[in-house]
């Protein structure tokens, strides 16, 4: 993993949190214990004092037998007239004042050291990513006027590749990357010839630790190399990270071979955190194709709600009309919010006339949600004859079921009476101006 600042303010967190436990490590037991230090008398602070001088003055006046013993006893007057404070026993001899300083004063000093070397490691990194971009950016001077000849149909191929050094050569897969985006046909093609002596280098990209690596490998294979890599792209979907496995299965979203995507359908439930309606257009931009396969989804109970309802939805934008008896089906059997909304969504798109019972029975719903698609639905395939009843919704409790009613109303045919209601300065005025003024936009 790279370094950053952000793994330097989280050292310096680390060590300040040190340096408070080694200061309470030095708080004496009575200040554990609660009890306060016992004051000493005069005369016991006298006789202390004295003590301490007498015991100063056979220090200094060098009584020791021999010179190494003199020597040692000049090395043992350290910090606050104290013995070597290497000595573990020594430093819990100093006082609790003492102890506080002195632990301050090295917490201070190591910090210091680390800020440094946070600092100069912050510098270095800095100075390396600016001499990479520059080299980067000389490298692509160098690529460009020749990729541009090789796409006009110049002979320069060879010339191309002989300017790809053997370090630079996952760089130029992600300069022709840059490229992809806006070619297609003819011009891509060559851009896949052009990176397919680099791509088993990209290929080993996906055993990469970093997951980050792994996604960028499998777009890569996916947009430069999807025949030769198809297998690999597949078993990406069940890679652990959820980055890598929804890039695998975008790729595997193609009309000319709809075969792929029933390896996504049947791994659905990895995606389930993603967007709804994004998983639901994936599917749909595969086409008609995979409809059985969505339909058998939607309607079977051992998939999860959440995996039945993106099926559902999916199936709603290819406007599979055989869905519409699933839908209807799973309304008269089933109470959850997420399938029974799916499912009145779909049948909005693509219901008929004798779906109409199901849907009114999910007007009266417990939940609010069910009952503001029911309503909405009602409008659509109902017609101008359910327009007293979306009326009466539109005095719902839910605002939501009131505004899903007045666009019932609206799609039914009702504009006329929508704009009775606006001008009858009534409780619902504001929500039909509201509701054909958006109409309007």
């Amino acid at each position: 993993m790279p370094y950053t600042l952000f793994h330097s303010k989280v050292a310096i967190q680390l060590l300040s949190r040190m340096a408070v436990i080694l200061l309470i490590l030095t708080i004496p037991g009575d200040a554990y214990s609660g009890k306060a230090p016992e004051k000493l008398t005069s005369i016991q602070s006298s006789d202390l004092y004295a003590q301490h001088v007498h015991a100063l003055n056979d220090s200094a006046s060098g009584e020791s037998e021999d010179s190494s013993k003199a020597g040692d006893a000049h090395k043992g007057k350290t910090f606050f007239g104290q013995k070597d404070l290497l000595d573990s026993d020594r430093f819990w001899d100093l006082n609790y004042t003492d102890r506080i300083l002195f632990t301050l004063g090295v917490s201070i000093l190591v910090l210091l050291l680390f800020v440094v070397i946070f600092a100069f490691v912050t510098i270095g990194f800095r100075i390396k990513n600016i001499r990479k971009e520059k080299r980067w950016k000389q490298l692509e001077a160098t690529w460009e006027p020749l990729l541009i000849r090789v796409l006009a149909g110049d002979e320069a191929l060879q010339e191309l590749h002989a300017k790809v050094r053997k370090p630079d050569r996952l760089r130029f897969v992600d300069f022709l990357m840059r490229y992809t985006q806006h070619f297609r046909g003819e011009e891509l093609d060559i851009l896949t010839d052009l990176a397919r002596p680099y791509l088993p280098l990209v290929e080993r990209q996906c055993r990469d630790r970093s997951s980050e690596v792994r996604a960028r490998a499998v777009n890569s294979l996916s947009t430069l190399g999807f025949q030769e890599y198809k297998t690999k792209i597949v078993n990406a979907l069940d890679d652990p990270s959820p980055l890598v496995a929804m890039i695998a299965a975008r790729a595997l979203m193609r009309k000319d071979e709809p075969e792929l995507a029933e390896h996504v359908l049947h791994r659905l439930h990895r995606f389930i955190h993603w967007s709804i309606n994004y998983l639901s257009s994936m599917l749909a931009d595969v086409g008609a194709a995979i409809a059985p396969t969505l339909r058998s989804i939607f309607s079977d109970k051992e998939y999860s709600v959440k995996t039945r309802a993106v099926c559902a939805d999916a199936l709603r934008q290819i406007h599979d009309f055989e869905a519409a008896a699933i839908a209807r089906d799973v309304l008269s059997k089933e109470t959850d919010r997420d399938v029974c909304a799916a499912a009145l969504r779909l049948l909005d798109a693509v219901g008929l006339p004798e779906h109409l019972p199901a849907i009114r029975k999910s007007t009266d719903s417990p939940d609010f949600v069910i009952r503001a698609q029911a309503y909405r639905a009602l409008g659509n395939i109902g017609g101008k004859a359910e327009i007293p009843v979306l009326e009466s919704a539109m005095g719902d409790q839910e605002p939501w079921v009131a505004i899903k009613a007045a666009y019932g109303i609206l799609a039914a045919g009702g504009e006329r009476r929508l704009i009775e209601i606006a001008q009858s300065g009534g409780e619902q005025a504001t929500l039909a101006k509201q509701v054909l003024l958006e109409s309007d936009a």
